[in-house]
């Protein structure tokens, strides 16, 4: 299902090839010259099988500034291609693993169902009940919700449960329980995250503790 969260990611990738393009195109040729000006020898992009599209320099040069160009050109790749992808992707993927695009989308779409409060009985024999407080905040009924742990880790023993599916009409509250399971989770707490959907779009995130007793 294509909501506002999937486009603004594709927009977010199709901005993404635009600075490629415009990267190979036009800054790495003026970049290349500019180093090149700066260490006083000319550069050119070569077209040979071997190394084509790397910065070579041009005439008699000395071994150090060959060296220094090839060794510039290699940095300005990284930081033009890696280092902006890793500028783009990665608060990207924290920002969407905190749930906040979905909470705007339904916020926007008048669609809004939030977990309220979560309750999490101490884990024993490797169960636990969790009791969920679930409203809908929208403009409309909300069908086939379902609150589940949004994660998987050997960390925690794997804790994991999911809530049977539920409608929600229009401003309606309702408290749903379900079972947490965990397979020998290590004593103590763990921190654990929650997620409610509607028809398989994310609503809400949110993060409990689990404390595990024997």
């Amino acid at each position: 299902m294509i909501g506002l969260v999937e486009i603004a990611g594709a927009l977010v990738v199709l901005v993404y090839i635009v600075w490629l393009v415009a990267f190979f195109q036009f800054f790495r040729a003026r970049l290349m010259n500019y180093f090149a000006r700066q260490m006083n020898v000319r550069v050119e992009e070569s077209l040979d099988v071997l190394d084509a599209g790397t910065y070579n320099t041009v005439g008699d040069t000395s071994i150090v500034k060959s060296g220094a160009v090839q060794l510039v050109d290699i940095l300005v790749l990284l930081i033009g291609t890696v280092g902006v992808c890793a500028l783009i992707s990665i608060p990207a993927f924290l920002f969407g693993e905190s749930g906040a695009p979905y909470r705007w989308e339904s916020i926007l779409l008048g669609t809004q169902a939030s977990i309220i409060t979560l309750q999490i009985e101490p884990l024993r024999a490797d169960k636990a009940r969790v009791v969920a407080t679930i409203a809908n905040q929208g403009n409309a009924s909300a069908s086939q919700c379902q609150v589940r742990t949004s994660e998987y880790s050997a960390r925690n023993g794997y804790m994991n449960g999911s809530s049977a599916l539920f409608d929600l009409a229009r401003g309606e509250t309702r408290v749903i329980e379900f079972t947490l399971d965990a397979v020998n989770p290590p004593r103590g707490e763990h921190a654990l995250n929650f997620a409610l959907e509607c028809q398989n779009r994310m609503k809400d995130k949110l993060a409990a503790r689990v404390q595990v007793l024997e």
